[in-house]
């Protein structure tokens, strides 16, 4: 069963980790996180938008700046 929530995220960035913590504080259900590296086709997708949360079932994408209420808002709760 695939995750309902992604955010695309590269690893050693302080802000990825606060958008993880946002992710965590809005209590968003199962999340999982995906390094985009610094090539390949999810670098050139997300690498000047990093910290983007992707709903899978909706396709809808928050990039960042969000916090925890900016989450709950996108996930319509």
């Amino acid at each position: 069963q695939a995750v309902p929530l992604i955010l695309y995220r590269r690893e050693g960035c302080d802000l990825c980790e606060l958008a993880e913590q946002a992710l965590s504080s809005a209590q968003s259900g199962a999340w999982t996180s995906i390094d985009v590296g610094w090539h390949g086709e999810l670098a050139d997708r997300y690498g000047w938008t990093l910290r983007v949360l992707r709903d899978e079932a909706s396709g809808r994408e928050l990039a960042w700046p969000f916090d925890a209420h900016a989450v709950r808002v996108f996930l319509g709760a």
